[in-house]
């Protein structure tokens, strides 16, 4: 019987044991990933006694979450008074309590959050705004054991954490890097939470900032609140709930960056100077904007689907839309410069390149691009290539030369009538001084005065001798004028020979 009640006792006593090891767990399930040791979570809250004198467990915030964009006091829901001794109170997200206080009278009456979430889900953070790694949080809190216990259970909830012990340790940091959330303790030793709040706000107004503090005031939540603040919450707060607020606050930094990305990149196409367009992954096109309607002479609605191709010129639309089908079966960049023909008839050369946008497992999700205006590139060479063929056929004999004294001055061009008449090729003339068709009857006065009219800039019309490469001599007229840069100074000489 002894024995039977001794191992009875053993049994209930491991049952017992059994139950405390359950019980010291939260969250997630006993010994689950992501639990969260309530053990540690006492120590914490012992270490707050050191410096509150309320008592032990959990208490209500003293505000509700807001928008990180802040909201004016006259925002804040309240409760009417029930007789004129009392006064307003804020609703935080607490339930089944009348929320009223005595004037004068700063506690808080205990109660429950609401479940805003429901019970806590597992979830997988996108990484730190504009990167790939896990959310950084700041903690600015300067007792070291509840700093280091803050740190410990967020580190443990996937998150990257900067603990600081003062704020200006902490506001260093904020310009330098991106943080997703922040945490503030409201007494520092150099300035206020609701100061460090302030100058987060002002240096970066897409990090939210929770206060968390065991010395809060209607009148510090109220500043809180109307200065941004994302949540004010008590300390001793529960674990669950001050980890929620987390995630939540982490969220709404996400959604802001994802808008403002948006909305910078919606600000950047409309003033663009290139056309800029989406297409989807069969190549309709989704998104046109101002610009690209401006050059291709079509509304974003006429540019939807395949509208596109009404404005591409007809002799180059077939091969336009097949280079343009050919890129979306291979998933490939499209490179190719083509023409625009406005409803009025007046042509665009347009240089049009796309890039494709990468889906999930490698797939193709779709294509962006631009259209380049090179009207005014494509007519200048249209006029080089006019001017070279004109050079070419002249029967003129022309020479151009590098500005400079008479020992500077070498041919970089010659056309092939200048070639004939001296019976030399174009490559023995390039680089080589004109004394090379000098010779002993050239006259040297000539010379002279040429070579004084060049160097006052003026020009030089006059009578020489010149002699072949055969050795016979050439009686020439010469007229040689200056060619001025854009600022006006002579970069070389021209001499046509008659």
């Amino acid at each position: 019987m002894a024995q039977g009640r001794a191992a009875s006792g053993r049994a209930a006593s491991g049952r017992a044991a059994s139950g405390r090891a359950a019980s010291g767990r939260l969250g997630r399930g006993a010994g689950g990933a992501g639990a969260i040791d309530r053990r540690r979570w006492f120590r914490y809250h012992r270490s707050l006694r050191a410096a509150s004198d309320r008592p032990l467990g959990r208490r209500a915030p003293a505000a509700f979450p807001v928008s990180c964009t802040g909201v004016g006091s006259a925002a804040i829901p309240r409760r009417r008074a029930a007789s004129d001794d009392q006064v307003e109170e804020p609703l935080g997200p607490w339930s089944g309590q009348a929320v009223r206080r005595r004037a004068g009278s700063d506690r808080r009456p205990a109660g429950r959050l609401h479940p805003v979430d429901g019970h806590r889900k597992e979830r997988k953070m996108g990484g730190e705004i504009g990167s790939g790694g896990p959310p950084r949080l700041l903690i600015v809190e300067d007792d070291d054991a509840q700093r280091e216990m803050l740190c410990e259970i967020l580190l443990h909830e996937g998150f990257e954490v900067e603990g600081y012990a003062t704020g200006r340790d902490a506001l260093a940091h904020v310009g330098e890097r991106t943080y997703a959330a922040a945490i503030v303790d409201h007494r520092l030793p150099d300035l206020s939470g609701i100061q460090v709040l302030e100058r987060i706000r002002a240096l970066d107004d897409r990090i939210p900032v929770i206060v968390h503090t065991a010395f809060g005031t209607f009148a510090s939540a109220r500043d809180a609140v109307n200065l941004g603040a994302f949540a004010f919450i008590e300390k001793p707060s529960d674990p669950e709930d001050l980890v929620r607020y987390v995630h939540r606050a982490v969220q709404r930094s996400m959604e802001l960056a994802l808008f403002r990305s948006q909305e910078r990149y919606r600000n950047l196409t409309e003033i663009s100077p290139v056309g800029i367009f989406h297409a989807d992954a069969e190549g309709r096109y989704t998104y046109v904007n101002q610009r690209w309607c401006e050059i291709a002479g079509l509304t974003p609605e006429e540019a939807r689907g395949e509208g596109w191709l009404c404005a591409v010129h007809p002799q180059d639309r077939r091969r336009v839309h097949a280079l343009w089908q050919e890129a979306i079966a291979e998933g490939s960049a499209f490179q190719a410069e083509l023409r625009f023909q406005h409803p009025g008839g007046r042509i665009t050369w347009v240089y049009g390149q796309t890039k494709p946008e990468a889906g999930v497992e490698g797939s193709v999700a779709g294509f962006v691009g631009t259209v380049t205006d090179v009207t005014g590139r494509k007519l200048a060479e249209a006029s080089l290539r006019l001017l070279d063929k004109a050079l070419q056929q002249a029967q003129v004999a022309l020479c151009i030369t590098t500005a400079g004294g008479a020992e500077e001055q070498r041919i970089v061009y010659v056309n092939p009538a200048f070639a004939r008449l001296t019976g030399y090729d174009e490559q023995e003339l390039i680089g080589r001084h004109l004394e090379l068709l000098y010779g002993r009857n050239t006259d040297l006065e000539v010379l002279r005065r040429r070579q004084r009219l060049l160097a006052r800039g003026e020009s030089f019309a006059g009578e020489l001798i010149h002699y072949r490469k055969d050795g016979r001599e050439l009686a020439v007229k010469v007229r040689v004028d200056p060619v001025r840069g854009d600022e006006g100074a002579i970069s070389h000489w021209v001499a046509l020979y008659g």
